[in-house]
């Protein structure tokens, strides 16, 4: 059994993640543009800093883990891979010996380990579950010199890779070897131009474009489901979204440029949006990415004001 490291806070983080959201508690507004939705976020807290090594700085990815309830910041500014609690006091916080220079995203294997981009998204740096370096994976099929997007295992442990060169989404099994895969470049449903992130929960798969058709929706086997979002004017379109969480029924999206946290319902409905520029409760500052616990809870890198945030959902009628 994977052994849980278990750390105390110093006084001095505690009250930066306390004190970083001001007021906890209150329900944070929905943004206008459409009828207001039948639920609210729940600002809980925020990830500010390390336990030693200072305040978050650019943070632009972030991972939970199931397993162990621990939340993966990629602290991008700092250089440093750091874990949390779920509700965001520091644990431990790690270099991984140097084998990363500016971590971009962060995902949490099966086994706990970590699989890492970094800034020139040529390679995956792997780790074990306290950042120490693991030998490189050997994935075969993809191009000569990737461009890897993002990365996300499924409940079976398959690896889905989105490879931005060729515009293609790979799918390896537990021992990596290549399962199957799908896509072209291109601007159209089932093509890729830009993929950011992929989030899977049961038997969605979603895949975030920052270039081409922002959210494409697939099953297991990488059949198209729906598709929507264009990088147009409009409360369900987006500017530069950036990463996907799925949350029961709904699907999350941030938006960096436009700096709000979208819900859609499984067929793209527009359901509300949250955040708007500022550092306040609830606001953001270029949201890099978005994590899910199962639990209802969301994980926003609030990248411009170096930190995490932590939200609850709460539905109408439980205030």
């Amino acid at each position: 059994m994977r052994r849980r490291l278990v750390a105390t806070a110093s006084l001095l983080a505690s009250l930066a993640i306390l004190g970083s959201l001001g007021s906890l508690g209150s329900l944070v507004a929905p943004l206008a543009g459409q009828p207001p939705p039948s639920f609210r976020l729940r600002p809980l807290a925020a990830a500010t800093r390390h336990l030693e090594e200072g305040f978050l700085n650019r943070p632009s990815g972030v991972a939970y883990d199931p397993a162990s309830g621990e939340l993966w910041v990629a602290d991008t500014g700092n250089h440093l891979l750091g874990a949390f609690t779920a509700e965001g006091t520091p644990i431990f916080t790690t270099r991984a010996g140097g084998a990363v220079r500016e971590p971009r995203r962060v995902t949490v294997a099966p086994d706990g380990g970590l699989w890492v981009l970094d800034i020139d998204r040529s390679r995956i740096v792997r780790l074990d579950w306290r950042g120490r370096p693991l030998p490189s994976p050997s994935l075969a099929g993809l191009p000569a010199e990737p461009v890897f997007g993002a990365l996300a295992f499924d409940g079976d442990g398959n690896l889905w890779v989105g490879e931005n060169g060729e515009g293609r989404i790979h799918v390896f099994d537990r021992e990596l070897a290549p399962r199957f895969r799908f896509g072209s470049r291109g601007g159209g449903e089932e093509q890729f131009l830009g993929i950011v992130d992929i989030a899977i929960a049961g038997d969605r798969v979603v895949v975030v474009d920052a270039v081409g058709v922002a959210v494409q929706v697939y099953n297991l086997r990488g059949e198209l489901q729906r598709a929507w979002g264009e990088h147009a004017l409009g409360v369900e379109n987006f500017s530069l979204p950036q990463a996907a969480a799925i949350v029961g029924e709904r699907i999350v999206v941030v938006d960096a440029l436009r700096h709000e946290i979208k819900f859609f319902d499984p067929d793209g409905r527009f359901l509300g949006r949250f955040g708007g520029y500022g550092s306040g409760p609830g606001q953001v500052r270029g949201p890099a990415d978005v994590a899910a616990d199962g639990a209802g809870r969301l994980y926003v890198a609030d990248k411009g004001n170096g930190r995490v945030q932590v939200f609850a959902i709460v539905e109408a009628g439980g205030e």
